[in-house]
């Protein structure tokens, strides 16, 4: 397992990320699409995550909601849109380019957060 540091506010706060949140972040980042956004249903069959079962996958994608690396937008109108905190994929590509693999979100996380 490994801790990670960010800022919130003016208060330092703990991250981490097991195995498996690392590997559906990694699959959800994989297949974000523009502008920002990551379907839960794009992702429950990926061959890197297809043994972990729904209610296991469900889990750990929620846990990736409360680390505040994704959020869910009460104004779409699909039930199981989310969208990415970190710029994954944009309309514009971010000066420091996309964040596009766990390493780079651990990143983004130190220096925005």
């Amino acid at each position: 397992m490994n801790i990670y540091i960010f800022r919130k506010g003016a208060k330092m706060t703990n991250i981490t990320f097991t195995e498996k949140e690392e590997l559906v972040l990694q699959v959800a980042l994989d297949n974000a699409w523009e502008p920002n956004m990551i379907s839960f249903g794009d992702i429950v069959h990926d061959e890197r995550i297809k043994d972990f079962g729904v209610e296991t996958l469900k889990g750990v994608f929620g846990s990736l909601v409360k680390k505040d690396i994704l959020y869910w937008d009460p104004n779409n109108e699909w039930d199981d849109l989310y969208a990415f905190n970190p710029p994954v994929r944009t309309d514009d590509e971010p000066e420091g380019g996309y964040v596009d693999t766990v390493e780079k979100v651990k990143q983004w996380f130190l220096e925005n957060k």
